[in-house]
């Protein structure tokens, strides 16, 4: 299967409004799951956000029964742990 990036992007931009449903929903499961493995990697990301120091920002993972969600955010914080659930 041979197609350009520029075409790959576009049709996903174009189904985003589909996928956004079954990303809530995926999300939901996963946060309601009785147990949950939950892990944080450092990652450098490089864009610039007021307030921001650095280009360390933190891939969590939390990985349920059936479910799998990834979470990028520029902080460590229980926060994001928080929200999720």
């Amino acid at each position: 299967f041979d197609v350009a990036k520029g075409t790959l992007v576009g049709a996903l931009k174009a189904l985003s409004e589909l996928l956004g449903p079954l990303d809530a929903a995926i999300r939901e499961r996963n946060s309601q799951a009785a147990h949950l493995h939950i892990d944080e990697t450092s990652q450098k990301v490089f864009e610039a956000v007021a307030d921001k120091v650095g280009n360390r920002w933190w891939l969590w993972t939390f990985l349920g029964p059936d479910t799998v969600v990834f979470l990028i955010d520029p902080t460590r914080s229980t926060r994001v742990v928080a929200e999720h659930l």
